[in-house]
């Protein structure tokens, strides 16, 4: 059995989630406890703070998660080949 989508337009998206909250899901895998988030109504960009919680993405939290993903992949690159 194929799975069901709701196509929806942007602005019925955004009154869904007024009504019954951001249906966030992973777009991105920053390190293996950060991750970005998408709204898939309302295509809304959320991220991880300091402390767990989810938080929209703003400039500087992208700018953030740009750095920590090109550090965490230099050193992953660094442990593999040392391995």
């Amino acid at each position: 059995m194929e799975p069901t989508t709701i196509k929806t337009n942007f602005v019925f998206g955004k009154m869904l989630c007024k009504l019954f909250r951001h249906n966030y899901l992973q777009s991105k895998k920053i390190t293996d406890h950060v991750h970005e988030y998408q709204c898939s109504c309302c295509g809304k960009r959320a991220t991880v703070d300091i402390k767990g919680n989810i938080v929209d993405l703003t400039p500087q939290l992208q700018e953030i998660n740009d750095t920590l993903s090109k550090v965490y992949k230099k050193r992953r690159a660094v442990t593999l080949r040392a391995s």
